[in-house]
């Protein structure tokens, strides 16, 4: 049975997964980008097919060695996708949206979504019902809201987002963790809830580092797919092989 190698490079770290049809086989997980390290996973790995995304420039030597092997893509903003890309500014969409997008709507079964990606920023993504990216927003994410707070300020200490979370918070440091975690919840739930009253059909997926915390707490009617962009990228991964559009 053939199988897909999709390779997710973001800020902090990069994910290898090995996809058979749909379904993910195994992953592995390697801190920031050891192009090394990198090419020794991939090298461990049996594929008929590749695909890269990432947020920093690509290594030369890690798509020779993937060329070598089989077909790849390298994903960005000239992929062709199913979806049809409505932002004026197409060429400065990240193909992590793009493929987290892809597969929320996928997940929708073709109806509007408003897809939520909770990382180092927190994205908002929606798609309609015809299958066009229309935009949506960006915001900071939950470890940069602490971060900023503590490098922009001169006293308040980094606070870490695990620990006693209460609404009111009682010393400088549940102050500073209600201030990130329940600010991020309730912009969300905010968000939400204005896309609502304009698509009342409205489907919302959820997906990224942070993706379960905010899952839990908006609790019903939310779809939470921790893998949404590796699941995106495998899909335009088949697209480009089906479709004999791999360059």
């Amino acid at each position: 049975m053939s199988s897909n190698l999709v390779i997710d490079i973001g800020n902090h770290s990069t994910k290898l997964y090995v996809f058979t049809d749909k379904k993910i086989l195994r992953s592995t997980n390697i801190p920031g980008q050891d192009w090394s390290k990198i090419i020794a996973a991939t090298e461990a790995e049996t594929f008929s097919g590749s695909i890269i995304s990432s947020v920093v420039e690509i290594d030369s030597e890690l798509t020779a060695v993937l060329r070598r092997r089989a077909l790849c893509v390298v994903f960005d903003g000239n992929t062709p996708t199913p979806l049809k890309i409505e932002y004026i500014t197409a060429e400065t969409l990240g193909p992590d949206r793009i493929a987290a997008s892809l597969a929320g709507w996928q997940l929708s079964e073709g109806g509007n979504v408003l897809v939520i990606v909770a990382g180092t920023c927190i994205t908002y993504n929606f798609i309609d019902k015809s299958g066009a990216f229309r935009g949506g927003a960006i915001s900071p994410g939950i470890h940069m809201r602490l971060q900023s707070m503590h490098e922009f300020t001169g006293k308040l200490p980094l606070v870490k987002m695990e620990g006693h979370q209460p609404l009111i918070g009682n010393s400088t440091e549940t102050s500073i963790r209600s201030g990130a975690l329940h600010g991020a919840i309730l912009e969300v739930k905010g968000m939400i809830a204005e896309y609502s009253t304009i698509y009342t059909d409205l489907k919302i997926v959820v997906s990224g580092g942070d993706g379960s915390f905010l899952a839990e707490a908006l609790k019903n009617g939310i779809f939470a797919r921790p893998e949404l962009v590796a699941e995106g990228l495998n899909t335009i991964l088949n697209y480009n092989v089906a479709n004999r559009l791999i360059r």
